[in-house]
C-alpha cells in the first residue's frame, strides 16, 4: 500500500508539472516551477524503489546472468538501428529529379542554380542584417500599433518566401547520390553543393532570426499567426525553430560537412559560393556552441506547444460550459425600458462596460467588470455624428462602410427579430458580432466611457471593429495574435493607433490582455487629473437588495473597479 501511495504522489506530481506548462501558470516562472515539481516527483519514486530493493537483491544475480547472455545481441541490434536510421535520414529512396535529366541538361540546370543558391544566400544575409539592424524582433508586441503590426507581418512572410525557395533548390538536390560520383565527380559534388548550401543556407538564417526573438514569447506568437492575406501558415515560427534540434536536421548539417570536405577538390567552378557556404557552416557551429540553450528550449517549447494544442479545446470546452452556469434565474436589471431613455447620450466610439452578475466566467476573470464592448450607432447615427471627415474624401462614412464592407453594412441597415438597431460590436461566443444596444446592455450594471479623441481616431476604431465582423471567439484570451477576439481585445486594438488614449495590456499566464476592469481602473487613477483619457457618459448601477439599478456620478464609478466581484461581499 505504501509503494502504491508514493508512486501515485509520483504521477500526481508529474501530472501537475505537466500542467504548469501547459497553461504558463505563474509565467515567467512557470518552467522553474514545472521543473521543480518535477523534481519532487523523484522522492516518492525512489521511496518506492527502495522498499522494493530488498527484494531485487534476490534477483540481482539471475538478472546480471541473463543481461551477460543477451548483451552482445542487443549491441549489435543498437548499432543496426542507429546505421538504419542514418542510412534513412542521409540517402532518401524517394525518387529524384536528377535521374530523369540528361548529363547535358543536368550540367546546364546545376550551372543555372549554384548561381541562384549564391543569390538567395546573399539574399538572405542582406534581409537578416536588416532586421537585426532595425531591432524589429526586439520589440515588445505590446507597444506595437497596427501599422508596426502590418511591417513586421511582412518582413516575417519575406523571411518565409526566401526560405521557401532554398526549401525547393534543397528538395530537387536532394538526390545527388544518384550521380555516380566515379564517372561523373563533378556534376556529383556540384548537385550536393547546390543542395547543402540551400541546407546551411536555411539552417543558418533561422538560427540568426531564432536567436534575434531570444526571450521575446510575445513575438514568437505573432510571427506563428496565421495571416490569410499574406498566406502566412500558422505556426510558422515554431516550424522554423524546430529545425534547429531536429535529430536528422543535425545528423545532414554533421554529415554533409564531413562530406564536403571529401568532395572539395571537385569544386572549382563556384569558389564564391564555396567560400560562403564554408563561412555559414563556421557560425553555424559558432552559433551552436554560443548558444546550447537552443538544446533545452526549443524542444521544450515544441513541448509546451504540443501540450497546449491538446489543453485548447478542453479550455473552450469549460468555457463555454461556464457561460450557461448562473446562480439566479433572476432578470438583468437593465432592461430594454431602462436603457432606452439614456439612448441618445451614446456617441459612436464610446466604450461600454458591463457587468451581469452570478455568472460563472465572472470567476476567470479579473476585477468586477469582466465585460466591454463598442458602440459603433447605427449607419445614420454615424452619418450624423461623423458629418463629412476629411478623411473619407467626400464620401459620408455609411457609404464608406457599404464600399468596404457590404455584408456589414447590410445588416447594420436591418433591425433585429426584437425590432432593435444593430448598435454594438463585441466579442462574444462564438466571436465578434454585431448585435441590438438593448441586448447588450440587458446587464446589471453598465458604464459608458468617451475617450478623449478625435472624431478621425473614434471612425477609424469603429472601421476597424466592423473589419473584424466574423472572426472567431480567443478562447486562448491572448492579444497577441490578430486572427480571434476576446472582449476588451476589440476595443483595444479598435483604438491601438488613436494619439490621446494609451492602452497598456498586462502580462497574466505567458498571455498579453487587457481586462476590462483595467478600463475603469484607468479612468479612476486618471479622474479629474490632466492626463485624464476618459468622460464618463453613464453609469447604471446594480442594486442586488432591490434589484433595481441607479444612475451614479463619475466619483461612484470611480471606486468600481476595486469592488469584490462576487455579490454576496456587496452591501
Amino acid at each position: 500500500m505504501k509503494i502504491i501511495r508514493n508512486i501515485g504522489l509520483s504521477y500526481l506530481l508529474v501530472i501537475a508539472a505537466i500542467a504548469v506548462l501547459m497553461t504558463k501558470t505563474l509565467y515567467p516562472l512557470h518552467r522553474v516551477v514545472a521543473f521543480s515539481l518535477f523534481g519532487l516527483s523523484w522522492i516518492p519514486f525512489m521511496l518506492s524503489f527502495r522498499y522494493r530493493s530488498a527484494r531485487l537483491r534476490l534477483y540481482k544475480r539471475e538478472v546480471r546472468k541473463r543481461w551477460r547472455n543477451y548483451a552482445p545481441y542487443a549491441g549489435v541490434a543498437l548499432l543496426l538501428a542507429v546505421f538504419a536510421y542514418a542510412a534513412w535520414v542521409l540517402v532518401p529512396v524517394d525518387d529524384s529529379p536528377l535521374v530523369h535529366m540528361s548529363e547535358a541538361d543536368l550540367e546546364r540546370s546545376t550551372k543555372q542554380d549554384l548561381v541562384g543558391a549564391r543569390i538567395l544566400h546573399e539574399r538572405t544575409d542582406a534581409l537578416l542584417d536588416w532586421i537585426e539592424k532595425e531591432r524589429f524582433l526586439e520589440k515588445q508586441v505590446s507597444d506595437l500599433d497596427s501599422g508596426d503590426r502590418q511591417e513586421i507581418a511582412g518582413i516575417w512572410n519575406h523571411f518565409l518566401t526566401v526560405s521557401l525557395e532554398l526549401e525547393i533548390l534543397k528538395q530537387t538536390y536532394k538526390g545527388f547520390h544518384h550521380i555516380d560520383y566515379v564517372a561523373r565527380p563533378e556534376q556529383h559534388a556540384e548537385a550536393f553543393l547546390v543542395t547543402f548550401s540551400a541546407f546551411v543556407t536555411q539552417y543558418h538564417a533561422a538560427l540568426r532570426l531564432v536567436n534575434m526573438v531570444g526571450d521575446n514569447d510575445f513575438m514568437a506568437t505573432f510571427l506563428n499567426e496565421s495571416n490569410d492575406d499574406l498566406r502566412t501558415p500558422s505556426g510558422s515560427f515554431a516550424a522554423t525553430a524546430r529545425q534547429l534540434t531536429r535529430p536528422d536536421i543535425l545528423l545532414r548539417l554533421n554529415a554533409g560537412s564531413v562530406y564536403l570536405r571529401l568532395v572539395r577538390k571537385d569544386l572549382e567552378r563556384d569558389t564564391e559560393l564555396l567560400s560562403m557556404l564554408e563561412g555559414a557552416i563556421k557560425n553555424v557551429f559558432i552559433g551552436l556552441g554560443t548558444h546550447p540553450e537552443i538544446f533545452i528550449e526549443k524542444p521544450l517549447e515544441l513541448f509546451e506547444r504540443k501540450a497546449f494544442s491538446v489543453w485548447l479545446p478542453f479550455q473552450r470546452e469549460v468555457a463555454l460550459r461556464m457561460s450557461h452556469i448562473r446562480g439566479t434565474r433572476r432578470p438583468y436589471f437593465i432592461t430594454e425600458e431602462i436603457i432606452g431613455p439614456f439612448r441618445g447620450r451614446l456617441q459612436p466610439g464610446d466604450i461600454m462596460l458591463e457587468r451581469r452578475s452570478w455568472h460563472m466566467t465572472n470567476a476567470g476573470i479579473p476585477g468586477f467588470w469582466p465585460h466591454a464592448a463598442l458602440y459603433v450607432g447605427t449607419p445614420g447615427e454615424m452619418d450624423a455624428f461623423f458629418g463629412s471627415l476629411p478623411e473619407l474624401n467626400g464620401a459620408s462614412p455609411s457609404e464608406t462602410i457599404a464600399a468596404r464592407y457590404p455584408q456589414a453594412y447590410e445588416q447594420m441597415s436591418k433591425m433585429t427579430a426584437e425590432g432593435w438597431n444593430y448598435r454594438v460590436i463585441e466579442a462574444i461566443e462564438p466571436g465578434v458580432v454585431l448585435t441590438a444596444l438593448e441586448k447588450s446592455a440587458n446587464a446589471d450594471y453598465l458604464a459608458v466611457l468617451r475617450p478623449r479623441v478625435s472624431k478621425a481616431a473614434k471612425f477609424k476604431a469603429v472601421m476597424n471593429a466592423i473589419r473584424w465582423l466574423g472572426l472567431p471567439y480567443d478562447y486562448n484570451f491572448d492579444f497577441s495574435t490578430d486572427n480571434a477576439f476576446v472582449c476588451s481585445e476589440v476595443v483595444y486594438k479598435a483604438y491601438l493607433d488613436s494619439e490621446g488614449l494609451d492602452l497598456r495590456p498586462i502580462v497574466s499566464s505567458g498571455r498579453l490582455l487587457l481586462p476590462p476592469n483595467f478600463l475603469a481602473k484607468k479612468f479612476a487613477e486618471e479622474y479629474e487629473k490632466p492626463e485624464q483619457q476618459f468622460d464618463l457618459v453613464l453609469f447604471l448601477d446594480g442594486i442586488e437588495k432591490t434589484q433595481t439599478v441607479a444612475e451614479r456620478d463619475a466619483a461612484e464609478f470611480s471606486k468600481t473597479w476595486s469592488r469584490p466581484k462576487w455579490e454576496l461581499m456587496h452591501e
